[in-house]
């Protein structure tokens, strides 16, 4: 495993956004590593759920510690993730901030990078006005299935145009070709 600090080693945090998590969680606990792990103390190692070849582990400290603990997910060495790409990512799935509305599924190569091209562009806007709706584009990772990369996504029906987020809590206008595609489900508005 990788085990010094570099940006492919990503810290995961529960439900966080912006880094590739564990699309199904952290799976059983295989191990434990450190200084005095046969006290107790040191580090749990944790498997992926879905990751069958153990290319990627988690790690977490085995007793609390308040001040904050450094939880991390390792890789392979050769291994490399950073942001999302066209060629990386197989799908986007839709998931709108209501809990009632029902997930849909982008797996179109060309939109795809036309998300991401929006995503890493540099038009930012800030949405103005009610009525938008919202949500997560989760985009799960061709190589490693039981991975996934969440941003935040926005639109408006009736202003016609649509928005994602990225790390640094930015808004970006999404091609029309997605306002499209979110404006076919039938997610709740929500007024701001």
């Amino acid at each position: 495993m990788n085990g010094k600090w570099d940006e492919q080693a990503h810290y995961y945090n529960d439900g966080d956004q912006y880094v590739w998590t564990p699309a199904e969680g952290i799976g059983r606990q295989i191990g434990i590593c450190g200084e005095d792990a046969n006290k107790g103390y040191g580090l749990a190692i944790y498997e992926i759920a879905g990751d069958e070849a153990r290319i990627f582990l988690y790690t977490a400290p085995r007793k609390f510690y308040s001040g904050g603990a450094e939880t991390r997910l390792w890789m392979q060495d050769g291994v490399i993730l950073g942001l999302p790409t066209a060629e990386m990512v197989s799908s986007v799935t839709l998931v709108s901030e209501s809990e009632d509305s029902t997930p849909a599924q982008v797996d179109n190569p060309a939109m795809i990078a036309a998300l991401l091209e929006s995503y890493s562009g540099d038009s930012v806007q800030a949405p103005t006005g009610e009525s938008w709706v919202s949500g997560a584009l989760i985009m799960h990772h061709k190589d490693f299935p039981f991975l996934q990369y969440e941003i935040e996504y926005c639109y408006s029906p009736d202003q016609e145009i649509s928005y994602c987020q990225n790390a640094d809590r930015e808004w970006f206008p999404l091609p029309a070709e997605w306002l499209s595609v979110l404006s076919e489900h039938d997610f709740p508005i929500r007024n701001e």
